[in-house]
Parts: structure tokens; sequence; C-alpha cells
């Protein structure tokens, strides 16, 4: 029996086999990976989401659809992500499932309360996101509850730190408070993608701690660890 089966006074680990098998199946990413991948979710979820908005919408409806609109991609494509770590076409199915339901969730919710839209909405369904794609492991209780509380911080982060970006950078880039529609959308185009770019990215790292599934590097201790 190897050494890191065994315990510090030399009896052996007991070894939870469900989760010792999706340990040796899923993919286990780079941190650095985990942030491209996340950021080209956001960034290239958020230039189809702006693309499906007509043209003539005003500013509050424009952002108003923007964000049902990432509601209804976002979440699929991170439910899609869970069986692609996990190298599993069901969880895969799964993941697209509930990311789905998630996202509905999400459109009925939204309103014209935008830090509501921008950062409460998002902290709840993440928390039920990672709760649910999440990797069970025991105890389960215990492990479920951290996964939800953890879930809702990764996604406070998603959305405050969109927002802080989108406005700090807009701070920037507009050359008056009230911009005219047409001015807006363009500002959105580059100011909001970069914005969801980078934090989604962030995100992703977060998500992958808070699932517990196949974790980056940069969240498991090298000492001691082995990797099939």
């Amino acid at each position: 029996m190897a050494d890191s089966d065994k315990k510090e006074d030399g009896s052996p680990r007991s070894v939870d086999v469900d989760t010792l098998a999706d340990d040796r199946q899923a993919r286990i990413p780079s941190r650095f990976f985990v942030f491209v991948a996340g950021a080209l979710m956001g960034g290239v979820s958020f230039v189809i989401c702006m693309a499906a908005i007509p043209p003539d919408a005003i500013v509050m409806e424009h952002d108003l659809a923007l964000a049902k609109n990432m509601g209804s991609l976002y979440p699929p494509i991170l439910g899609y992500w869970c069986g692609f770590s996990r190298r599993s076409l069901r969880w895969m199915f799964l993941g697209i499932a509930m990311g789905m339901l998630i996202g509905a969730l999400y459109r009925l919710l939204c309103g014209y309360d935008f830090l509501g839209v921008m950062v409460l909405f998002p902290c709840l369904l993440s928390g039920l996101a990672s709760l649910i794609l999440g990797h069970g492991q025991r105890p389960y209780v215990k492990r479920a509850i951290a996964r939800l509380l953890k879930g809702l911080l990764a996604g406070f982060v998603l959305g405050f730190v969109y927002m802080f970006v989108l406005i700090l950078v807009s701070m920037f880039v507009m050359q008056t408070s009230y911009p005219s529609t047409p001015g807006y959308r363009h500002m959105m185009w580059y100011v909001g993608t970069t914005a969801m770019a980078v934090s989604s990215g962030l995100y992703l790292l977060l998500f992958h701690w808070a699932s517990d599934i196949a974790r980056p590097t940069w969240f498991t201790r090298k000492a001691g660890s082995r990797r099939e």
C-alpha cells in the first residue's frame, strides 16, 4: 500500500469508491486553462446575446434583454462544462438540462432591479448550480451545504466583478453620463464583453472550487497528491 493511502499512525485510510472513480475519470485542468475557458465562455456568450437584442431597444430595455439572454445561454454552457470536466456524456446532458432550468428561473426573476439582476440573482443561482451539479462526497449533507455556500460566494464574485469592471471602464470611455442608445450599445459591445470575460474567467475558477469538480491545481495541495 502506498504511503499516501495511510494515515499518520500507519493505519489505512478509508476510501470513498465513488469519489475515487470520479477523480480518476475527471480532467484535472490548470488554473490558467480554466480561466481562459471561462473568459471565452463569458465573452462569446455576451457577444451572441448582444447580437440578439433588437437595435431599436432603449437603454433599460436593452439591459433587461441582455440579462435575460445571458440567463438563457450561460447556465447551459456551464452545465456542458461540468460534463466536459468529468468526461461524462451523462453529466453533460444533465448539466445542460439543469442549466436550462436555472436560466429559465433567472429569466423569471429578472426585472428592472439591476443590482439584483447583476449580483443577487447570479449569487443565488450559482449556489443552486454548485449544489446540483457539484461532485457529491462523504459526508454528503455537510459537503452539500459547503457546495451551496461556496457557490453563493462564486456567484457573488461573478456579478460584483462584472458590475465593477463595467462601471470602472465605462467611466473612461463614455463622454457623457447619459449616452444615447446607439452610443450605449456601441460601448457595451466592447466594455461589456471585457467585463463579462474577466468576471466569467474568475467565476469558472471559483465554480470548480465550489462544486468540487476536478479542482484546478491552484486549489489542490501538491504535497502528497497523486494523479492517475
